[in-house]
């Protein structure tokens, strides 16, 4: 038992520390993730898309640079949005303000992290 309060104590000195924070101090997260899928499926029929993304991948390489970028709030703000369309194909006119505020976000993540960030939101 003593072993266990004293691994509990290590653990919250350690969280204390951020240690248990991913990089960029916005943790990981699985329901962003899961709410990217579905967006990420369901655009794969939207005109100029790509029918062959691979979503799960695609969405947990944009949750790092999400979590890198400190772009957490602004992305929720657009999944909000996106989710919120009768038609997804629509989400570059019906988000703008949303979509402007994330791209923007990411962009300046980006312009420092290049090689992260080309395959998963193309060039900088």
């Amino acid at each position: 038992m003593r072993h266990l309060l004293v691994s509990l104590v290590a653990l919250l000195a350690l969280c204390h520390l951020e240690a248990c924070e991913t990089s960029g101090g916005e943790a990981a997260s699985e329901g962003d993730i899961a709410r990217c899928r579905v967006l990420c499926e369901n655009q794969k029929s939207c005109p100029g898309a790509d029918a062959d993304k691979t979503c799960t991948t695609y969405c947990i390489d944009l949750d790092s640079i999400i979590v890198g970028g400190h772009c957490r709030v602004r992305y929720e703000l657009l999944l909000d949005c996106d989710e919120a369309l009768g038609d997804i194909c629509e989400a570059s006119t019906e988000c703008k303000t949303e979509l402007d505020d994330y791209d923007t976000c990411i962009s300046t993540y980006c312009s420092d992290h290049t090689e992260q960030c080309a395959d998963v939101v193309g060039p900088f």
